[in-house]
């Protein structure tokens, strides 16, 4: 792994820009004081990252083509119009735009999506931001900012008016056998309403996705944020579906600002997925939700801070796993509220369902709290289904399958309650739910 970076770096050498190389080298060297995350270090005690160390990675091949990528056959434009940009291996394939954008052209550009759903390409280069590295701790993240393979600032056009439609944007992630590292920074511009769909079910086996994301949502604007995984099989539980991701969503949220996400994973051989939003506007409210479902030696950390920074803002963090065979989920949550926090409303839940003996789920919820005037919680919840409802549903004429099935749908079911319909069908919960159970009672 090792040498694939400093394979990569050397070539980046040859072709990058000076300001390019110094962003890397920064960060380079931030990381090498951090490492590779191991058991030894608190955050990362029970997650195990070999399937990313024993995977082989090789670069994006850019002469791919859509036609060789596996196609969803179920697409989310049919449940809700979406203005498509498309990344088959980190090259910009975008359906919006009528220009070519090249794979030169588009190394770290500026993009800014207008109301029509044209894509227009900023012709000059946008300095990467430097500030986040000195507070970065996540390794993964740092691995993005040195190897990253391209670059790009979004930027959805503001309201005309107020009360105008939601913008729909789709961010369609393909490509299979290679390490991916896209960069983006989403600007939300004041009083906007956007809805941004990572699409990430045409990622094959043996990827290695190592996404950032930063979201600068502006005032009183809303941001809705749904994360979609690849529906990968691992129903065999000595074995892994080939398929890694680390995901990094890091946000600032302004004055009245909303920010609602949701992230869906099944069956990812390991996911580590960290998200930190820093409220910095009064009466900003901040909602993440996750549910995954994990077969076969699944594993996903799961980590969530939101830093409250300004008075009367309000944060709701919950997660919740469903974990079969030998899974495993690690969740660490963090509530900080500084001394600019007055009036701080936080909630924090993580719950998981065991579906097998051999299946472990750890949670570390934390408060970090700077201040007397405000209210938090925080709490975690694990366990199997209890014997006695499957009893009573089983005497009321439903088999084993269906008392499982409907115990399963009521846990996750809570997540549901902050989504619309629309949206819960773009997710496809209840259909992959169904297929994984009706799978294991065949």
């Amino acid at each position: 792994m090792s040498t694939y970076f400093s394979d990569q770096l050397q070539q980046l050498q040859k072709s990058a820009a000076a300001d390019e190389l110094v962003f890397r080298r920064d960060a380079l060297e931030v990381f090498q004081t951090y490492g590779m995350p191991r058991r030894k270090q608190d955050p990362w005690k029970y997650t195990d990252n070999s399937a990313l160390l024993n995977l082989p990675l090789n670069p994006p091949s850019p002469a791919d083509t859509a036609d060789s990528v596996p196609q969803v056959t179920a697409e989310p434009s049919a449940k809700i119009p979406l203005q498509e940009i498309c990344f088959l291996n980190d090259v910009l394939l975008s359906q919006t735009s009528s220009e070519k954008i090249s794979a030169q052209d588009a190394k770290i550009r500026s993009l800014e999506l207008k109301a029509d759903g044209e894509l227009n390409l900023n012709p000059t280069k946008w300095q990467l931001d430097k500030d986040n590295l000195e507070e970065e701790e996540n390794s993964y993240s740092l691995i993005n900012a040195f190897s990253f393979s391209s670059a790009y600032e979004l930027k959805p056009s503001p309201p005309a008016s107020e009360g105008a439609p939601e913008q729909n944007l789709r961010l369609r992630f393909q490509g299979q056998n290679s390490y991916q590292a896209p960069r983006l920074y989403i600007d939300v511009p004041a009083g906007a309403d956007v809805r941004i769909l990572l699409d990430t079910r045409e990622l094959g086996p043996n990827v290695y996705w190592n996404p950032y994301f930063f979201f600068n949502v502006g005032p009183a604007a809303r941001l809705t944020l749904l994360e979609r995984g690849p529906k990968l099989s691992g129903s065999d539980p000595n074995t892994g579906t080939g398929h890694v991701r680390s995901v990094t969503l890091r946000g600032k949220i302004a004055e009245s600002a909303v920010v609602n996400a949701a992230l869906f994973y099944w069956n990812t051989e390991l996911a580590v997925h960290d998200t930190r939003f820093t409220i910095e506007g009064e009466n900003a409210h901040v909602c993440m939700r996750g549910i995954c479902f994990g077969e076969g030696r699944s594993a996903y950390h799961l980590r969530c801070e939101n830093r409250h920074s300004a008075p009367n803002s309000k944060s709701e963090n919950l997660y919740k796993n469903v974990l079969f065979d030998k899974a495993t989920s690690e969740f660490y949550g963090i509530i900080h509220a500084d001394s600019n926090g007055m009036g701080t409303d936080a909630v924090q839940k993580n719950r998981n369902l065991l579906l097998s003996n051999e299946a472990r789920a750890i949670a570390r919820p934390q408060l970090e709290i700077l201040i007397d005037d405000l209210k938090c919680s925080h709490g975690s919840s694990t366990g199997s289904i209890d014997p006695e409802e499957l009893f009573y549903m089983r005497s009321r004429g439903l088999s084993h399958y269906e008392a499982t099935n409907l115990a399963v749908v009521g846990f996750v079911e809570e997540i549901s309650t902050y989504f619309d319909e629309k949206l819960l069908e773009t997710l496809g919960i209840e259909d992959c739910l169904h297929t994984l159970l009706s799978k294991r009672n065949s």
